[in-house]
């Protein structure tokens, strides 16, 4: 008996590698619905990004403040690590909230806002190569929202760091007038501060009745912290 090495690779590859999706028109215009309902406006440009998330792709969103770049991420409720609240946070906190997040597919918001580097018992750290390194080991994509032009972008961070974020994510400019966002200040707020709770507000918003989803808050007004009974479900005398 002879074995074809290259169809048994070929057959090995296929099953641990992840395979293309085909992306069908029903798929885009059902995701593309959902999204709507929540108050996101499609034009021709951000529809072929609906059919762009849908092939399993990272998307690096770049477009001017307003045009609704975060938003689009908000409506398929993607856990958001914003860059700018970031800077509040140590680099422990930092980590934790990306442990927790490590089978989730997430947004890295508006990359360029954040401040100096990090120190790790001594050593520097820049905050997107920290991330970069840390998405690296996650089975799903990672996406970017940021206000740089690629030229500005090689300035900032330089050739290898650009070279590691385009292996992420590919790159689409959002074009369109700045307008009124349905995700208000307070919405997004809460919806960044999600990111460092852990998993615990995503499992309330799929298992408890007590959970709104609309404003992401428990109306028994709990405050519980995301750690859990042993068994994976949150500390919660209501959940």
């Amino acid at each position: 008996m002879t074995f074809d090495m290259e169809s048994m690779l070929a057959e090995i590859n296929a099953a641990f590698i992840p395979q293309p999706v085909a992306v069908t028109d029903e798929m885009v215009v059902d995701l593309a619905r959902k999204m709507a309902r929540q108050g996101y406006e499609f034009t021709e440009e951000t529809l072929g990004l609906v059919r762009a998330y849908l092939s399993g792709k990272g998307l690096m969103l770049k477009g001017d403040v307003g045009v609704g770049k975060s938003f689009f991420f908000y409506t398929l409720g993607i856990p958001a690590l914003s860059m700018a609240v970031a800077q509040g946070k140590t680099l422990a906190q930092i980590t934790k909230a990306l442990d927790d997040h490590q089978d989730d597919e997430i947004l890295v918001d508006d990359i360029g806002t954040e401040g100096g580097d990090y120190k790790d018992y001594g050593t520097s750290v820049k905050l997107l190569d920290y991330i970069l390194e840390k998405r690296a080991d996650s089975p799903l994509p990672t996406h970017f929202t940021l206000n740089l032009t690629p030229e500005e972008l090689l300035a900032r961070y330089g050739e290898r760091t650009v070279d590691r974020l385009t292996g992420f994510a590919e790159y689409h400019e959002v074009h369109g007038k700045s307008r009124r966002d349905p995700m208000n200040a307070r919405r997004k707020e809460a919806w960044f501060a999600d990111f460092f709770a852990g998993n615990l507000w995503y499992a309330c918003a799929q298992c408890c009745s007590f959970y709104d989803c609309d404003e992401r808050k428990c109306v028994k007004r709990k405050e519980h912290e995301p750690r859990t009974n042993g068994n994976g479900e949150p500390i919660c005398p209501y959940f």
